[in-house]
C-alpha cells in the first residue's frame, strides 16, 4: 500500500541527514550557535544576523528531520501493521512516539 512512499521518506531522511552533517552542522552545532548568539550583542549586527540565521536554519532542519522520522514511523506501521483492526491503525498513526517526541511541545 504505502511501500513506495516509505521508500521515498527513508531516502529523504538519509539525504537530509547527510546534508546536515556535511554542510549545515560541519562547523558548529545548534547548541554552539545558541551559546555564541547569547554572547554577541545586536550592536554587532553583522555577526548577530549571521549567527541568528544559523540558529534558525538549524532549528528548522532539526524539526524537519524529526517530522520526517515521525512520518516514516507512521508509514512503516501502515505497511506492516501488527494486526488489521481499525483500532490498531488509529493507535499507531495518532499516538505519540516517545522515541522522537519525548519532552516535546511542538
Amino acid at each position: 500500500m504505502a511501500k513506495f512512499e516509505l521508500f521515498i521518506v527513508n531516502w529523504a531522511i538519509r539525504l537530509l541527514e547527510h546534508i546536515g552533517q556535511t554542510h549545515l552542522m560541519a562547523r558548529s552545532s545548534l547548541e554552539q550557535d545558541i551559546a555564541l548568539l547569547e554572547r554577541v550583542t545586536p550592536a554587532d549586527w553583522n555577526s548577530y544576523t549571521i549567527i541568528k540565521l544559523n540558529v534558525v536554519s538549524k532549528t528548522i532542519y532539526h524539526k524537519h528531520v524529526k517530522t520526517m522520522k515521525i512520518l516514516q514511523k507512521i508509514l512503516s506501521d501502515i505497511v506492516s501493521p501488527k494486526d488489521d483492526s481499525l483500532e490498531t491503525f488509529l493507535r499507531d498513526t495518532y499516538s505519540r512516539d516517545d522515541t522522537f517526541e519525548q519532552n516535546d511541545t511542538d
